[in-house]
């Protein structure tokens, strides 16, 4: 009976052993999934910045072209944008560098990490000091 045991044992003993030292399952992130796509333009003269904004359900992505007609002091222009929850409390806002007498891509990403994302987005144009000139609210459709 004893010789029974021990090997019933020995055999549960390696059997824990082999699990403990299989890796742990890693889970790996799906990739963001747009949901929602709506148009943004905010125009201020011969100025604008303008594109789509692409919401998934933790971020936001603002993508499109500003321009500037000037290269003085306060003709520069940057894009700035923040994202927004259903509340109105903002989740995430980052800006572009000024573009100075010509066209540039806009580029920004903004974290929303709440349940559905972020509600809306409001989108400004600013000159190169952090003036803002014009600001717009877009609503995710």
């Amino acid at each position: 009976m004893r010789s029974k045991l021990a090997a019933a044992v020995g055999t549960m003993t390696l059997a824990a052993g082999t699990l403990m030292a299989l890796p742990a399952a890693t889970a790996t992130a799906a990739p963001a999934t747009v949901t929602a796509v709506t148009d943004y333009s905010v125009p201020v003269g011969q100025t604008y910045t303008k594109g789509t904004l692409n919401f998934t359900n933790r971020s936001v992505s603002v993508n499109g072209e500003q321009k500037s007609v000037g290269t003085g002091t306060g003709e520069c222009r940057k894009t700035y944008a923040t994202a927004y929850d259903g509340n109105g409390n903002p989740l995430d806002a980052r800006s572009t560098t000024p573009v100075c007498g010509r066209s540039g891509p806009v580029d920004i990403p903004l974290t929303a990490n709440v349940a559905g994302g972020a509600a809306y987005v409001e989108v400004c144009l600013l000159d190169e000091r952090g003036f803002f000139l014009k600001c717009d609210n877009f609503f995710r459709p």
